[in-house]
C-alpha cells in the first residue's frame, strides 16, 4: 500500500496527468521504496522519498521545464532520458539521493528489471 497519494505527487510536480495516470508511478516507487528502504529509514524520510521517486519517474513520460523564452519561443526540459545518469537526472530524483544518504537506491543501478515491478 502506497505511503503517499497520486494527489500529493502532484502537488510537487507540475504535470498534465491525470490523478490516475499518476497511479502505475506511485506503484512502481512503493514497490521499489518497500522493497530496498523499509527499515533504514523512518516513515516520515520513506513517504518524502516515495513522493519524490514517483515524481522522477513521472518527470520520464511527462519532462518538465526548466526554461522558457517567449521572444522566438524556446523551451528547455530537464533532461530524464539520459541512459545511465539514472536518479540523477531530474531535480526529484536529485532529492531523493539527498533523502536516501545511505545511497541504497542508487547502489542498485543496472540490476532491477522495472518490469518486474509491474
Amino acid at each position: 500500500m502506497p505511503r503517499t497519494t497520486e494527489a500529493k505527487v502532484k502537488e510537487i510536480i507540475d504535470t498534465t496527468l491525470s490523478v490516475e495516470e499518476v497511479k502505475p508511478f506511485l506503484v512502481a516507487a512503493n514497490k521499489l521504496v518497500t522493497a530496498r528502504l523499509t527499515g533504514a529509514y523512518d516513515d516520515g524520510l520513506l513517504i518524502e522519498i516515495e513522493k519524490h521517486l514517483t515524481a522522477h519517474f513521472i518527470s520520464t513520460r511527462d519532462p518538465q521545464v526548466k526554461s522558457e523564452t517567449i521572444g522566438d519561443a524556446a523551451v528547455t526540459y530537464h533532461v530524464t532520458s539520459v541512459v545511465g545518469e539514472g536518479l540523477a537526472s531530474s531535480p526529484h530524483g536529485q532529492l531523493v539521493q539527498l533523502f536516501d544518504n545511505k545511497g541504497l537506491l542508487s547502489k542498485i543501478k543496472g540490476e532491477i528489471d522495472i518490469e518486474a515491478l509491474g
